[in-house]
């Protein structure tokens, strides 16, 4: 017991801080931002971390290194954290702390209608106190059109470079109905340079998908050949055990919210070998004495992972270290759905 709790009190320890930062943080910018829409957000908020990753790994590629990294939290924004209040309203912030996006309901008194002409300057004035550069942006879109008794309008801005590598851009759409703004969303358009290097290496991850299902299809098709050949010749199986088992994923499945396709498949594979194939049930089963203290040293690799990653160049998801809204009963059922449906296959159907 003793080492136990040694063992997660350092490992919470070291996993703490870790991964994507300013949680805290954007709840409190996002509340300030919508305040400065003249919308007071009640209630508590939902925080959920959404990242872009083709874009992330553009302008990681673009500024190699921590620099990169830090562009992509920042003012590349595509890490962001999406605030959405139980009142109504929602901003994204980025992980850098950057007001990204703003919705705010649509209030009863809308204001003034204004004019084309004047909703310009308006919206214009109103980018001082929610844009760090009000300057260096210039309208390009304008569309104003009436719906009932109010006036909406759409402008889209150009930012220019702004911090970005050469030859990306800022863009920023504001949206108003009266003399309110209701929306405000910014983007960035990256160079095709690198948005197609990144491009080229997600198809190539797809591709390198399609040998995985391959060899997945001729190890089934093997142990539906022998399931046939153990039927013939009177060899001994397990149909309960594979019913347990195909049950179990299933569940297993459904609280992690695997989608029903990948349930059935998984299900069919497991319920299949574990029927077919009882070798896998005579397997010594592995020590597991030192798992919990092999565990510190795995965790602080998978903690330090991106960090070194980073410094080499290279590129890997933005994720938390440790999802805060994930319950245990989730975790559990998505640790131990990979491990009954490959357990049965790497150590019962490839040696049978």
């Amino acid at each position: 017991m003793i080492t136990a709790a040694v063992v997660i009190a350092g490992a919470a320890a070291f996993l703490s801080g870790r991964g994507v930062p300013g949680r805290g943080d954007a709840v409190v910018a996002a509340r300030d931002g919508l305040v400065v829409l003249g919308y007071e957000p009640v209630g508590t908020p939902e925080v959920v971390l959404e990242a872009d990753q083709p874009l992330v790994w553009a302008l990681e590629r673009s500024r190699p290194g921590p620099a990169g990294v830090a562009l992509a939290r920042g003012r590349g924004g595509a890490v962001r954290w999406r605030v959405r209040f139980a009142g109504g309203g929602e901003a994204a912030i980025t992980a850098g702390g950057m007001l990204w996006s703003m919705r705010r309901p649509v209030p009863t008194d809308t204001g003034p209608n204004l004019y084309p002409a004047f909703a310009q300057a308006y919206m214009r004035q109103s980018l001082r106190h929610l844009v760090p550069d009000p300057g260096r942006w210039r309208a390009i879109r304008r569309q104003s059109w009436r719906e009932g008794e109010h006036i909406w309008h759409r402008t889209r801005y150009v930012g220019g470079r702004g911090g970005l590598p050469d030859g990306w851009r800022r863009e920023l759409d504001v949206e108003m109905v009266g003399s309110t703004i209701v929306t405000l969303r910014r983007t960035v358009q990256p160079l095709g340079t690198d948005m197609g290097v990144v491009m080229g290496r997600v198809q190539e991850l797809d591709l390198l998908r399609l040998p995985a299902f391959v060899g997945l299809a001729i190890l089934l098709a093997a142990v539906l050949v022998a399931g046939a050949e153990g039927w013939a010749y009177h060899t001994r199986l397990a149909p309960a055990w594979g019913l347990a088992m195909g049950a179990l994923v299933v569940v297993l499945g459904w609280v992690a919210g695997v989608s029903p396709g990948d349930q059935l498949v998984t299900a069919l594979a497991a319920a299949a070998v574990v029927t077919v194939v009882p070798l896998w049930r005579q397997q010594t089963p592995a020590p597991r004495r030192w798992g919990a203290v092999a565990g510190v040293p795995l965790a602080m690799l998978v903690a330090t992972g991106p960090v070194v990653l980073a410094g080499l160049g290279g590129w890997m998801p933005a994720s938390p270290a440790l999802a805060a809204d994930t319950s245990p009963l989730h975790m559990i059922s998505t640790s131990w759905l990979p491990a009954l449906v490959e357990e049965p296959l790497l150590r019962g159907a490839l040696p049978g």
